[in-house]
């Protein structure tokens, strides 16, 4: 039987109090957007390198078929290396306190900072590429969600210690 509510329902605005575990949530959203591409490392047969940065990678089948196996072998522990690493962070902002939070936080950070490096260190095309240019776009997503979730678990911690 339907009842009514006693009293109006009010719009209430989001605070990182009302977010349980933002830095674990902030990272799951990396992993969400980053999984499909370790993904493609695992099963690929061609190790996602022809689709990784939207193409840019100038190869064929027949190109990706010539690399050495250690080629392939780098791209799966790559693919590999990442799910541990996000699965390991997640798990340990989830259940840890304020200084595993601290350390996952800086561990990442540090993580996705040396991505972007690499891709100018490094580029795997041989020329440095534009400075948002894929998947700059996406490691700079990564450091937000990262950088945020850590400012709302500060903010709900110090909230939580003044009640």
């Amino acid at each position: 039987e339907y009842q009514a509510v006693p009293y109006p329902i009010q719009y209430q605005p989001i605070t990182p109090t009302m977010i349980s575990n933002p830095l674990a949530a902030g990272l799951s959203l990396c992993t969400v957007m980053m999984g499909p591409v370790w993904i493609q490392h695992l099963v690929a047969p061609d190790g996602g390198l022809i689709a990784m940065g939207g193409g840019g990678f100038p190869a064929s089948q027949e190109d990706v078929d010539s690399l050495p196996p250690l080629a392939m072998h780098c791209v799966f522990v790559i693919g590999v290396t990442a799910l541990a690493l996000s699965a390991l962070a997640i798990a340990a902002s989830f259940y840890g306190d304020m200084k595993i939070k601290k350390v996952v936080a800086g561990t990442y950070l540090t993580w996705v900072a040396g991505l972007a490096v690499a891709q100018y260190a490094k580029p795997w095309t041989g020329e440095s590429p534009e400075l948002f240019a894929m998947p700059m776009p996406l490691f700079v997503v990564m450091a937000g969600l990262c950088a945020g979730g850590y400012a709302m678990e500060i903010k709900a911690d110090n909230k939580s210690k003044t009640n």
